[in-house]
C-alpha cells in the first residue's frame, strides 16, 4: 500500500456519544481514535449533522450538513418504519466531497478499526486490463 498520508478516512454518521442515542457511550471517539491508532499519518474528516456533539473529538476536518431526515417506509397500514438512507447519502457525500487524497476510505462512526491488514489487501489484486 501506499503512504498512509495518501489517504483519507471519511467518519460518517452521527455522533453516537450524545446522550440521546443508545448506542455505545464514546464509540466515535473510540472510531477515529483507532483510525489515529492504525494510520497516524492519514486525515480523518469527521462528516455528520449540525447540532452534533463535536467537542473534544480527534478529527482533522468537520463537515456538519443538515439533517435531511430519514425516509419513512409505509405500508397499507401506514409508516412501518424509519430509514436513514438519506442521511448516509448526504454526509458520505459531502465527506467524501473534501477528500484531497488519492486514496479514502469511509467508515460509519460507530465502527472501529482493530488493525490495518484491511489496507494492504489491494497489493493482492492489481487492476487487470
Amino acid at each position: 500500500m501506499s503512504d498512509d498520508a495518501d489517504l483519507s478516512f471519511v467518519i460518517q454518521g452521527p455522533v453516537q456519544a450524545a446522550p440521546d442515542r443508545p448506542q455505545a457511550e464514546g464509540i466515535t471517539a473510540q472510531c477515529l481514535a483507532s483510525v489515529r491508532k492504525f494510520f497516524p499519518r492519514s486525515r480523518i474528516i469527521l462528516s455528520s449533522w449540525e447540532g452534533q456533539h463535536v467537542a473534544g473529538l480527534d478529527f482533522d476536518e468537520l463537515v456538519l450538513s443538515p439533517d435531511p431526515g430519514p425516509v419513512i417506509l409505509r405500508g397499507p397500514e401506514g409508516p412501518l418504519w424509519k430509514e436513514n438512507l438519506n442521511r448516509q447519502l448526504v454526509s458520505t457525500r459531502n465527506g467524501l466531497r473534501q477528500v484531497k487524497t488519492r486514496r479514502d476510505c469511509k467508515l460509519r462512526s460507530d465502527m472501529r478499526l482493530l488493525g490495518r491488514d484491511f489496507a494492504e489487501i489491494d497489493q493482492k489484486y492489481p487492476l487487470r486490463r
